[in-house]
């Protein structure tokens, strides 16, 4: 039986906002659990959140990375941060990941269960992207950018 895996979610305050965003086409899983988040915070009364082209950029980016290290981590979340923040005005980012779901239905839920990420999806948030890829032995890996503009 695999092990689903996930850590805490990191966050990095801004007060230099910059740019604007550019398009980027995204995949169907990573659509479906943008649209099971954007649900939940309706229902608990928050607002739904944008995609993020830039955003997608470097979730797309830490999940390659992740898979290349064959673990989880938050490792260089600062640095992906800034470069959001200098693409697009930004107050606060936060990032969760997870590995080893299958549907974005057990994701989603399984950040829910964790105090942690449940308070990323629902914080004061504005805009997200998810990335999610597979590795060589077709574990999949995700990376869920927020960030309040």
């Amino acid at each position: 039986m695999t092990e689903n895996v996930f850590t805490e979610n990191q966050s990095v305050l801004f007060q230099e906002p910059v740019n604007a965003e550019t398009d980027v086409a995204i995949n169907p899983i990573e659509e479906e659990i943008l649209t099971l988040v954007n649900e939940y915070r309706l229902e608990i009364g928050a607002t739904a959140l944008l995609f993020s082209d830039v955003a997608y950029q470097e979730a797309n980016k830490h999940t390659r990375y992740m898979i290349s290290k064959g673990t989880l981590s938050h490792d260089n979340f600062s640095s992906r941060a800034t470069i959001i923040n200098n693409n697009v005005p930004i107050e606060l980012a936060a990032e969760n990941v997870a590995r080893d779901f299958k549907t974005a239905t057990d994701v989603l839920h399984s950040w829910l269960e964790s105090t942690h990420h449940k308070k990323t999806i629902e914080s004061n948030f504005t805009h997200s992207a998810i990335s999610v890829q597979q590795n060589a032995k077709g574990m999949m890996y995700f990376t869920q950018i927020f960030y309040k503009r």
